[in-house]
């Protein structure tokens, strides 16, 4: 898997190129990328999407760091829900499938964390 440049990434004006850039943190400040404008006339999508980039390290960054909790915390789940009785897990006049249904649901969202992760990382989505 590839690495990208390390965080933060910031938004800033090009004056060389009269773009507005997302770059690294390093002193020779690698662009990431440009659009085209300034930071006094970019609006709308386009400033978003240059705010969306700067983000993205912090959000790989929250994501690699909470996989390894999220996946133990459903570990320890599943194997409560193994061990109880589903009548007596459920509180009254619920469906006792619904907690498996959650847990079901929590372990798609893991995977998707993981699939983004990996997606990031230059490897298989």
């Amino acid at each position: 898997m590839i690495e990208p440049y390390p965080g933060p990434w910031h938004v800033y004006d090009c004056p060389d190129t009269g773009r507005v850039c997302v770059h690294d943190s390093r002193p020779e400040r690698f662009v990431v990328c440009d659009i085209p404008g300034d930071m006094e006339t970019i609006e709308g999508e386009e400033f978003a999407n240059a705010m969306l980039i700067a983000a993205a390290p912090d959000f790989l960054a929250a994501c690699e760091g909470h996989e390894p909790e999220i996946g133990g915390r459903l570990s320890w789940l599943s194997a409560l829900l193994a061990h109880l009785d589903k009548d007596g897990w459920a509180r009254q006049g619920e469906d006792p499938d619904a907690n498996y249904h959650c847990l079901w649901e929590c372990r798609q969202l893991l995977d998707e964390l993981r699939a983004a992760v990996a997606k990031a990382k230059g490897g298989a989505a």
